[in-house]
């Protein structure tokens, strides 16, 4: 069993490490009309142990409709009666978007794929991953979208994503 500060740390480390890796791709994609699209993230997971946490990651564009990518997140979870504590968690899962370009104002798409999530008193548990998402309107080259889901409980998530040139 790990240490709580050990377990700050790791979540810590993944989440500026994905952050790192996203910003250099923001960048590329100002120049060259790049396929990563960054994220930030915030998330609700409620099960027997709720959770809130800050992710961030990137997908990529492997199609005009599919994206794949993940998420490291991080943050703090309790309620199950084995007090508050840190927890973390990694996600990697594909987009279908059912707008990719654009046309609609709030554009649709599903999620799918897997979560690892774990925290100082467990040795970590995988589940599916599966939620409806939209996105919103670009303003200022961000991109906001909402997600409601499955995937270790129920998950409620607000992300804010770089615009894709001419597309979602």
């Amino acid at each position: 069993m790990q240490s709580a500060p050990t377990v700050a740390r790791a979540v810590a480390a993944g989440v500026i490490s994905a952050a790192m890796v996203g910003m250099p791709c923001v960048a590329h994609a100002q120049q060259t009309g790049s396929t990563i699209q960054p994220e930030v993230r915030v998330d609700v997971l409620a099960a027997r142990a709720t959770a809130g946490q800050v992710a961030a990651g990137a997908v990529g564009s492997i199609g005009e409709y599919l994206r794949v990518g993940g998420d490291l997140g991080g943050g703090i979870l309790g309620g199950d009666g084995r007090g508050t504590r840190l927890g973390a968690r990694a996600d990697a899962y594909g987009r279908f978007h059912v707008d990719p370009l654009a046309q609609s104002r709030w554009a649709p798409y599903l999620v799918a794929g897997g979560s690892l999530r774990t925290d100082e008193r467990s040795r970590g548990r995988l589940y599916v991953l599966a939620a409806l998402g939209v996105e919103g309107p670009a303003s200022h080259h961000v991109v906001p979208a909402f997600e409601l889901g499955l995937g270790g409980g129920v998950r409620f998530s607000v992300a804010l994503r770089r615009a894709f040139e001419n597309h979602r």
